[in-house]
């Protein structure tokens, strides 16, 4: 098993410090609400929208992805998974 992080975690990370609500950001990056929300959750969303959410925290993308820690892999007996683009894929 692979314990494993989004790219939301980033900016879930980043808004908690700067003390912004989900509508603040949203509205900042000219984005819905919905979507940010999606986003934090482990949802996906558009390369645009991505670098919209991250100009609007005074950062940008491959900053995002920096803050991300490494993947950690924990063996488990019968389960293999593999880490795409920091996210878990079972296999």
């Amino acid at each position: 098993m692979v314990i494993s992080w989004h790219i939301g975690d980033a900016v879930r990370k980043i808004r908690g410090a700067r003390n912004l609500t989900h509508m603040e950001l949203a509205t900042l990056a000219h984005v819905n609400v919905g979507t940010l929300q999606k986003l934090e959750s482990g949802g996906n969303t558009q390369v645009r929208t991505l670098e919209k959410i991250a100009a609007a925290l005074a950062t940008d993308v491959a900053s995002l992805y920096q803050i991300l820690p490494n993947p950690i892999t924990i063996t488990d007996i019968g389960t293999t998974a593999a880490v795409v683009d920091r996210r878990v894929v079972n296999t």
